[in-house]
């Protein structure tokens, strides 16, 4: 699913089985469905807040291969349609705002790959490639369009898992320290100078929380009650 906004304010949008364009709102404590989305998705990504946030790419019915560059904005009530990315993926990294957003890797069948594209507010444009292709993650982006992570991610073949870290200066990209424990299907927040990266999996599902800042990991303990 696309997934952005804070742990008291909410979004999440599409999803899968069966591909669904189904949108909710979660205001802390619960959550409620909203207006959904114009096209269903699955395997899709987002980023913003729950008042303005953006849901871009992913699966449309059926499922790969065909992929999608749609875009919607979404105003707090309900999703517009806005002028798409230039190369469908699913499973790729989303970073910014509503209006100033990078989409990073992601997938074509059958490989990775590390197209790179930077929305305005009104259209996309293509910029520097990732060093290294992956797909597969869950929101590990982390900053602006100008001071980026993406961690973590799937290798070729597929199911490969990755540590590469890689920062974006608004120009090009540097690989950083990696991470401790290669992982795909992960979920990362926060800036590129304070970031946590959670989880991850398959073909192995962890519960390992590891938390960035400038410029090493330090692995966080988790407690499971």
């Amino acid at each position: 699913m696309a997934g952005f906004g804070t742990s008291t304010s909410a979004i999440s949008a599409g999803g899968a089985a069966p591909t669904t364009g189904e949108t909710e709102f979660f205001n802390g404590s619960t959550w409620t469905v909203v207006n959904a989305l114009n096209n269903l998705c699955s395997h899709t990504s987002g980023c913003g807040t729950s008042t303005a946030g953006i849901k871009t790419g992913g699966d449309t019915p059926p499922k790969s291969p065909n992929l999608s560059g749609n875009s919607e904005k979404w105003n707090g009530t309900s999703w517009t349609e806005v002028t798409g990315f230039t190369s469908g993926r699913t499973n790729a990294a989303t970073g910014g705002t509503q209006d100033a957003c990078l989409v990073m890797g992601g997938g074509q069948v059958p490989a990775s790959h590390g197209f790179v594209e930077e929305y305005n507010g009104t259209s996309w444009s293509e910029k520097a490639d990732l060093l290294t292709d992956r797909s597969h993650v869950g929101c590990s982006a982390n900053g602006t369009v100008t001071a980026m992570l993406f961690i973590g991610g799937g290798l070729v073949p597929p199911g490969a898992q990755s540590a590469l870290t890689e920062y974006w200066n608004g120009t090009s990209w540097t690989e950083v320290a990696d991470l401790a424990t290669a992982t795909n299907y992960n979920i990362g927040g926060g800036t590129s100078t304070e970031a946590i990266n959670v989880g991850g999996g398959p073909p192995s599902t962890d519960q390992i929380v590891e938390e960035w800042n400038d410029p090493t990991y330090t692995i966080k303990t988790v407690t499971v009650s």
